[in-house]
């Protein structure tokens, strides 16, 4: 991993086994319509927002929902960040000085809604690529192409940037302590540093296809190998992949690698030697 790099803060979506959370007809803390609207500033036009503090007002609501015990982050809602107690004692010295942990009560196990409190300005405007609203120029609910800077992102962990209140983004520190934990359910969602012009989009549906095709639901199931790590520099992505017999990798995947929406057109090199052996060379093939 780079030496400071920005993910958004996501669940996984498209897997059944890591069901979230709903909080029902739960109402609004702060008297709004309901309580994950507590987690969002009042209004997205004026810059100048602020999340209100919750814990004082907070008592510990039952939410429902498919959750399984093992999902470390189901989310509420599909909105607002929810950790188990495991994730929280792995990350709590990141979480607790960035905002506030709110008792959840589901059968599943002990959950924490988390109002993340830290906002901060890290976007370089003049080349950050959004679709900025029309009311208020600097704030947007999405972007196309995010550019940071690194000495304001680099002390930071878990945060919210002032231009979109929406999301929550986290560091590659938080992300390297979720891994080394063995945490699950996170879906963390690269979205700086990058090249200009390159579409993170692409880059996290990419990679997700490639989990997809790997995946394998039973141990009756072939193995192939896994995606170990990603890096991307100098307008190049590469994927770093582990596996028992590279060639029958490589026919795994030859498919899938035809129709990737890259270009210039992938190469693989196909190396049957340990994955640390960076010296020895190996089949290269352009797909």
């Amino acid at each position: 991993m780079t030496d400071c790099a920005v993910f958004e803060l996501a669940p996984i979506l498209d897997n059944p086994l890591y069901e979230g959370m709903a909080s029902g007809d739960t109402p609004s803390v702060l008297g709004r319509r309901r309580v994950h609207d507590d987690f969002f500033p009042a209004s997205y036009d004026a810059w100048e927002w602020a999340l209100e503090p919750l814990a004082e007002k907070w008592k510990p609501i039952r939410v429902e929902g498919r959750t399984r015990s093992f999902n470390d982050f189901p989310c509420l809602d599909m909105m607002v960040p929810a950790f188990s107690r495991r994730a929280v004692d792995a990350l709590r010295d990141y979480l607790e000085p960035n905002g506030e942990l709110l008792q959840l009560m589901h059968p599943a196990g002990e959950y924490y809604a988390f109002n993340c409190r830290t906002v901060a300005e890290v976007m370089d405007h003049t080349r950050t690529i959004a679709p900025w609203r029309p009311s208020q120029p600097r704030m947007t609910q999405s972007v196309d192409y995010y550019a940071i800077d690194l000495l304001s992102v680099r002390s930071l962990t878990v945060f919210r940037m002032r231009e979109m209140p929406n999301r929550v983004f986290v560091t590659n520190s938080f992300v390297d302590r979720a891994r080394t934990h063995g945490l699950n359910g996170f879906h963390f969602i690269k979205v700086w540093p990058f090249p200009e012009g390159t579409d993170y989009w692409l880059e996290d549906k990419n990679q997700d296809d490639l989990d997809a095709q790997l995946f394998t639901p039973t141990l009756d199931d072939p193995y192939f190998g896994s995606l170990e790590g990603k890096k991307t520099a100098k307008g190049i992505t590469k994927l770093y992949l582990s596996c028992p017999d590279a060639e029958a990798l490589f026919g795994k995947l030859s498919d899938w690698l035809k129709v990737l929406d890259w270009q210039p057109r992938p190469t693989v090199l196909v190396r049957n030697v340990s994955f640390d052996d960076f010296s020895a060379g190996g089949r290269e093939v352009v797909v």
